[in-house]
């Protein structure tokens, strides 16, 4: 059992100045990427458009309410972390309030990330390399440009990692709910947490506790997501586990019935390139390592594609315990000579350049850019202005899956495949789909041109109100 703790902290007022600043850009340069996603049409109905208006509604009277799904956004998911949002939106509410919420979180993560690095290692060199990998990780950029709120589960889940290790009994439960409330299946992976503080560390009521109170959190997260959810909805899990299944229960004794599944499901190259960004470090301690395995086999497991291949943000449950055993692998191998510890310092810068590199330039699982800021072009301006200037806020609004974020809140807003029941039209010729058929976007322009007014066209950009009100 490592006890850095123990041993007197070195000073080194230079290197942590540097690992200040380090972060603080990391937080400007990630910000600027948000802000100019979202002013360049690259956020989108489903995960932004969806949060921003259940938050929005949560001030408003209708309880995380999403007029994407048309019910609360419990019922699809038991996310209470997110509703730490609330105080900033109502300030100033929007999505580039909720995309910066979400980036300040999963940039954060690397302050608890070094701390918990430096208690196990004793090294602010380590705990900053390690911090710094962690910052130009390819997939934590996927994480981002995804625009997702599990990219809250970094920060929360490093925070309750470090208290644990450091003995901060208090902050570690503040932060284990918070961990906990980000997602529903948060808790079966918090679980083996807890199993591991019980048999590696030899923390008897932390392990226990945390295993006993996982397991309560997701019985309440699945019952409250049944009783906000309508009567009859299929539950979730069942859209990307649904063929091992009809039921939770079902699904998990399909999948245990058929043992081969776990292992080939881990015989992933997409699993190896991620945990190749840590220079597999996480293998010198093998217990903390036997962590990544449980979040990594449900994501797998899934028949889903994106979660094959870890696009989008389906690495973001895997990341806190990858980057938690290699903290905890790089405490081990650091124990050597001090010509090991140089060894290591070496190997980990060079896996941080490497690192850097792939993370500026390769385009990411979320949306085929790499992490730059984006372009935002004159006529992308221009959306915004028309929606704010030209469309009433009375009304039923059907627009294009790029525009949905560009629309100040309204009560009444769908896709552009409802478009025949609504009263105003908002598409861009030269933007994005998204799920809407092109066949569907053809006839929605037809009816804009022939039987609706149009109130502004813009290089490719259309807003068109209907001449007749439409049938109640």
């Amino acid at each position: 059992m490592l006890d850095a703790a123990t041993r007197p902290r070195p000073r080194n007022l230079p290197l942590a100045i540097i690992a200040v600043a380090g972060l603080l850009a990391a937080q400007f340069y990630y910000g600027w990427i948000a802000l100019s996603q979202q002013a360049s049409h690259n956020t989108f109905p489903h995960d932004v458009g969806l949060i921003d208006y259940a938050l929005y509604w949560t001030l408003h009277g209708r309880f995380m309410y999403s007029p994407l799904i048309g019910q609360s956004h419990f019922g699809v998911h038991f996310t209470p972390t997110l509703l730490l949002a609330l105080p900033f939106y109502a300030i100033h509410d929007g999505p580039a309030t909720l995309l910066l919420f979400q980036s300040v979180f999963l940039v954060g993560a690397a302050a608890p990330l070094f701390l918990l690095a430096r208690h196990a290692t004793n090294s602010r060199a380590l705990a900053a390399l390690t911090a710094g990998l962690y910052l130009v990780n390819y997939y934590v950029g996927s994480i981002h440009q995804a625009s997702h709120y599990e990219a809250l589960l970094p920060f929360c889940a490093f925070s309750a990692m470090y208290c644990a290790l450091a003995g901060h009994r208090k902050a570690y439960w503040i932060f284990l709910v918070l961990a906990l409330g980000v997602k529903t299946d948060v808790a079966l992976y918090l679980i083996p947490f807890g199993l591991y503080l019980l048999l590696a560390r030899r923390e008897h009521r932390l392990g226990w506790g945390t295993m006993g109170l996982s397991l309560a959190w997701f019985v309440l997260a699945v019952a409250v997501t049944r009783a906000f959810a309508p009567a009859g909805a299929t539950p979730e899990y069942l859209k990307f586990w649904g063929v091992y299944g009809n039921n939770l229960p079902g699904i998990m004794l399909n999948i245990l019935s058929h043992p081969w599944r776990i292992p080939l499901s881990l015989i992933s190259w997409p699993l190896m390139a991620l945990l190749a960004t840590c220079g597999f470090l996480f293998l010198a301690d093998w217990r903390s390592a036997l962590l990544i395995l449980p979040p990594a086999v449900v994501v797998l497991l899934s028949p889903d594609p994106d979660f094959q291949m870890l696009a989008y943000y389906r690495s973001a449950t895997i990341i806190p315990f990858l980057f938690f055993a290699t903290a905890l692998g790089v405490a081990r191998l650091a124990r050597g000579s001090r010509s090991a510890r140089g060894v290591l310092v070496v190997f980990m810068a060079a896996l941080f350049a490497m690192n850097a590199a792939i993370w500026l330039t390769r385009p990411t699982l979320a949306n085929g850019f790499p992490m730059r800021p984006f372009k935002v072009s004159a006529r992308q301006r221009a959306a915004a202005d028309i929606a704010r200037r030209l469309l009433p806020q009375e009304g039923r609004l059907a627009v294009q899956w790029d525009l949905y974020c560009q629309v100040p809140h309204r009560a009444e807003i769908a896709l552009l495949d409802d478009y025949a029941e609504a009263d105003y039209l908002f598409m861009d010729t030269k933007g994005n789909l998204g799920t809407t058929p092109p066949a569907v976007a053809r006839q929605a322009l037809r009816e804009a041109r022939t039987s609706m007014e149009i109130l502004a066209e813009d290089d490719g950009l259309i807003l068109a109100r209907r001449r007749a009100p439409r049938n109640p």
